[in-house]
């Protein structure tokens, strides 16, 4: 997989690096390399078209109805085998599934919130110095299993990073983060998680996990008042008290942060096991 990726442009530093990391402003091009090559080898990209639906006869699969933007009428690719890589909020697709028969069941998966750091911070305390121009922007992870049988970790932590609004329907507010290639900016974050599984999702069904999503992104837009994300300082969170402004740190979402209590927007399992972590 790496070795396709510098083939597609990316450096080849990441073959041997612990950590490999390509960046957004690079990931741009290699993305764009991948796609010529897969129509050079005789495949074909639509954009603007969705999935409207599954043909399905005896139980198999016949082929994908599509619809493209701006037109009514539907169109029909005839395929035998379909790989459906449509990532974790494309809750229209799954509903689309569940309506055609389709066997599904709910999944664990995790929830929780970007935390910011001065990357300068997050330096001193890997490297106990100031890293200088030699050294790389350092990271950090944190794994904690709580008695209580809950697991809390960070995930894609984001030397130099910002954190984005990633909303992916309207009306919802999620966040992310992501560093450009030279991870130069003055704030690090990372995901902070919760494992939640079937047994914590308040609706039934294997949908139930997708709906609960939906109500807390919907849940964070109208606390918020919009697209700025909810924010609080750590030992504000820790207190169980609203924050009112930042600290050391300067949120680096766009377009801004709302002040406040994420135990306004998350359920409490996750806040309470993000506490204790």
């Amino acid at each position: 997989v790496l070795e396709l990726f510098v083939e597609a442009g990316a450096p080849e530093e990441i073959l041997y690096v612990h950590k490999p990391h390509l960046g957004t402003d690079l990931l741009i091009d290699i993305v764009s390399h991948m796609r010529e090559e897969i129509i050079r080898l005789g495949g074909d990209v639509h954009f603007d078209t969705q999935v409207s639906g599954l043909e399905l006869e005896e139980g198999r699969v016949r082929g994908v109805r599509i619809r493209r933007r701006g037109e009514t009428e539907e169109d029909f690719l005839e395929a035998d085998q379909v790989v459906l890589a449509v990532g974790h909020s494309a809750r229209d697709t799954f509903q689309m599934l569940l309506d055609a028969g389709l066997p599904l069941e709910p999944k664990p998966f995790s929830m929780g919130a970007r935390i910011e750091h001065l990357q300068a911070d997050i330096d001193l305390a890997q490297y106990g110095r100031a890293r200088g121009k030699l050294l790389p922007a350092a990271d950090y992870g944190l794994n904690v299993h709580l008695p209580g049988g809950r697991g809390v970790y960070t995930f894609c932590m984001c030397p130099g990073g910002e954190v984005i609004n990633a909303a992916s329907e309207p009306g919802g507010l999620v966040t992310n983060g992501m560093s450009w290639s030279g991870r130069a900016g003055k704030n690090a974050n990372a995901a902070l998680l919760v494992s939640v599984s079937p047994g914590d999702f308040p609706y039934p069904g294997p949908l139930g996990g997708a709906l609960w999503q939906r109500e807390i992104e919907r849940r964070a837009f109208e606390y918020a008042g919009g697209y700025l994300a909810p924010a609080q300082l750590v030992a504000d969170f820790l207190a169980s008290r609203p924050s009112s402004g930042p600290g050391r740190v300067l949120p680096s979402a766009k377009p801004g942060v709302f002040w406040g209590d994420l135990r306004r927007v998350l359920p409490a399992p996750v806040t309470d096991a993000m506490a204790e972590a």
